[in-house]
């Protein structure tokens, strides 16, 4: 071989031995997986019950506060139409009549029927669908000239006018497209199957955005904005706790509001979410969501969706709940008792349970609370007796000049007594009584008093209730109370940022850092984070609650100033490593200006290597370049 092609052919063996240890060194230390888009979920198919079709088992929390959903109307359906599977509902204002899907007469392994039904719950017209699938179509969507629903991964376009369909289709994301919404201001579909994530598509079906979602969604609605409402909004009808659950959510963003309402129990049973509907028609000025109950009645249920009627309460959604005390441990140390004067020993006490769960007092917990509760009983200290105690708070603050307080109660009043609400701005130098109790206000009774003009938009104060009784007289008991504040409480950016890592040895990290860029410091912090089913959860550094019925950990801290960072660490076994995508969210309990940070998708990656793998792969590339300086002296 010619020494000039051998010295090159020697030089390009070298050159790529070293791009080689190279690829494989910097490989070694940065490779990660590139996040996947998000995974197609599972189609949960119901469990086929007779006269329903329910999401499959799935954790049920607490019933929510009804914040302002009054049942105003309802109508049966599944008796003037003889079907007993009724499933979706849209009420047309310009006809004043709603159109029912049903998936059957008897059950599912009937024929599928669309009817027309007005308020009175009378057939006008009965048309079969043109489907052949167990449940036929769900919800509804309307875009003001067509009505659209599906049973399967595309919508039918349906006449409302004949309830026939017109033949044309539009792809949808899901299969079947469950739940149903039109955005006109868009021209875009919102969809969701049970646990799926929500879903917005154009009529080309291609998504345009895609949110988390831990809801077992049947039915959606668009709420357009107005007043009163605010939105627009998008709502969930969800078969959650108790059954029938509306969640107002941000089209935006895809999280939630705040604004829940629990459905009762109309149509009888134990009723449970179908599809649903907004309307401001049906009751004349009442914003309302028309939600289907299926239930031993299927109903259509008109829920009042008007956030200004609400009565002020702790429960209102435009309150924050910043301070609450239950007494379920007695009085907390956080609280104090002072004597003011009366019989010794005559003082606010925490009435503790015997041990046979009765109240140690003669009276019980009367407030309508459970358990332990703050007791100024003059009667027990016996005649001849005075008592004058107050209860006082730490010190609470405040990010709002709107403030309430909300409390269950009994006060019995006799004589000269009397039950005072009281709050101080300068440490208890001074008080300012917000409401007195002179005559008999017997429970169970919830108690809300406005502290706004006590206060006078003062940065913080404390509470107290004060009972003076001069001679032998009645009591006053206290449970469960709450300090909200109103008015958008708290604007806080809150930020979360999430990491993982694969440790390589069957075990997974998560990493959450929380921030908070202000402009106001946020008084409770919730970040949730519905962990995959590719991963279990071991533990966390932070006292966060991971809830194994859901899949969702959560952690609740608070406060978290401006410009503070909270980092918390979930370990977690790893199950199946192609599973293991999650998206964290943060909730600072007021007014975020910035929502598009407020949630963060994490996949476990490839091991980090250690600082040795690191090393060996660095010597190795220093040997290359050796080894190539003899060579190029050799030739």
């Amino acid at each position: 071989m010619n020494r000039s092609l051998a010295h090159r052919s020697s030089w390009i063996r070298t050159l790529a031995l070293v791009a080689a240890l190279l690829a494989l060194t910097v490989g070694a230390v940065q490779a990660q997986p590139t996040p996947e888009d998000l995974q197609a979920k599972l189609q949960l198919e119901a469990a086929k019950f007779v006269n329903s079709e329910v999401a499959p088992t799935r954790g049920q929390g607490t019933n929510p506060s009804r914040f302002f959903g009054e049942n105003v109307f309802s109508v049966g359906v599944s008796t003037p139409t003889g079907h007993i599977l009724i499933l979706g509902v849209d009420y047309l204002e310009s006809t004043g009549t709603f159109w029912v899907t049903s998936g059957g007469a008897t059950g599912s392994a009937d024929p599928n029927f669309l009817f027309e039904v007005d308020t009175a719950g009378t057939v006008l017209q009965t048309v079969m669908q043109p489907n052949a699938s167990a449940f036929g179509w769900r919800d509804f969507a309307y875009d003001g000239t067509f009505l659209y629903a599906s049973d399967s991964a595309v919508l039918d376009q349906i006449d409302p006018a004949t309830g026939t369909a017109t033949g044309v289709t539009i792809p949808c994301p899901e299969n079947p497209c469950r739940g149903l919404a039109y955005n006109p201001d868009t021209d875009t579909f919102f969809t969701a199957n049970f646990g799926s994530p929500i879903s917005e598509f154009d009529r080309m079906g291609n998504v345009v955005n895609t949110f988390p979602n831990t809801l077992a969604i049947y039915g959606m609605a668009w709420e357009p904005a107005s007043t009163g409402t605010g939105g627009p909004w998008l709502w969930a009808c969800s078969q959650d706790a108790p059954g029938v659950l509306l969640t107002q959510l941000d089209p935006a963003t895809g999280m939630a509001t705040g604004n829940t309402i629990a459905g009762d129990a109309t149509g009888g049973g134990a009723p449970t979410a179908g599809g649903c509907d907004y309307t401001s028609d049906l009751v004349a000025g009442v914003p309302t969501i028309v939600a289907m109950h299926q239930a031993d009645e299927d109903s259509a249920v008109a829920y009042d969706i008007d956030i200004s009627s609400a009565p002020p309460s702790c429960d209102n959604p435009s309150f924050t709940t910043i301070f609450s005390e239950d007494f379920t441990a007695g009085i907390p140390g956080q609280f104090t008792v002072n004597d003011l004067g009366g019989s010794a020993g005559c003082v606010w006490n925490d009435d503790a349970l015997d041990a046979g769960g009765a109240a140690a007092g003669p009276e019980g917990n009367l407030t309508g609370g459970a358990g332990n509760f703050a007791d100024a009983d003059s009667d027990e200290c016996g005649t001849g007796s005075t008592m004058a105690s107050d209860l006082v708070s730490p010190v609470i603050n405040l990010s709002s000049a709107t403030v309430g307080v909300q409390f269950n109660h009994d006060y019995r009043h006799l004589g000269t007594s009397s039950g005072n609400v009281e709050v101080s701005t300068d440490g208890g130098a001074t008080w300012t009584t917000a409401q007195s109790f002179t005559a008999d206000s017997r429970g169970p009774l919830s108690v809300f008093t406005d502290l706004s003009t006590a206060i006078g938009g003062a940065p913080s104060f404390q509470l107290r209730f004060r009972f003076d009784s001069p001679g032998w007289n009645w009591w006053w008991q206290v449970d469960d109370v709450r300090v909200c504040e109103s008015g958008g409480a708290n604007t806080s950016d809150m930020s979360v940022q999430k990491s993982g890592a694969d440790n390589g040895d069957g075990t997974g990290t998560y990493v959450l850092t929380v921030s908070n860029a202000g402009p106001d410091d946020a008084p409770t912090v919730t970040v949730t984070d519905p962990l995959p089913a590719g991963v279990t959860y071991a533990s966390d550094n932070c006292g966060g609650i991971f809830d194994a019925m859901t899949g969702i950990w959560t952690w609740t801290y608070g406060p978290h100033p401006v410009g503070a960072i909270n980092t918390c660490v979930i370990e977690v076994t790893v199950e199946d490593a192609s599973d293991t995508e999650n998206t964290a969210t943060v909730d600072g309990g007021g007014t975020d200006p910035e929502p598009l940070n407020n949630s963060s998708v994490s996949i476990l990656g490839a091991p980090i290597p250690t600082a040795s793998e690191i090393g060996l792969g660095i010597l190795a590339v220093l040997m290359a370049l050796g080894a190539l300086a003899v060579l190029r002296r050799r030739f």
